[in-house]
């Protein structure tokens, strides 16, 4: 497992200009709020197993404490909202 974390950020932390151009890319789009309030739309979709692949991902490439927060209020929300959608279905 942490041999694997150590890879994945070498690669996104080599000296390649292609990897370090995508990863101020992402950093970009994080740290400012309208890329943030995107990120955060786009991860209301119908697939729940791809959007957590691709947050962990995310998560990978830029690991912050906003991040970490965004995570959280996430798996908050989507456990609330499954919560609500079982309630109304035991009802019946």
């Amino acid at each position: 497992k942490y041999i694997m974390q150590f890879y994945i950020r070498k690669m996104f932390t080599s000296e390649n200009y292609n990897l370090h151009y995508y990863n101020y890319m992402y950093r970009n789009l994080l740290f400012s709020d309208k890329g943030f309030f995107f990120f955060f739309i786009t991860f209301h979709g119908k697939d729940f197993l791809m959007q957590f692949s691709l947050l962990f991902t995310y998560c990978f490439i830029v690991s912050s404490v906003r991040i970490v927060f965004f995570l959280l209020f996430f798996l908050l929300f989507h456990l609330i909202f499954f919560y609500k959608i079982l309630h109304k279905f035991s009802k019946i």
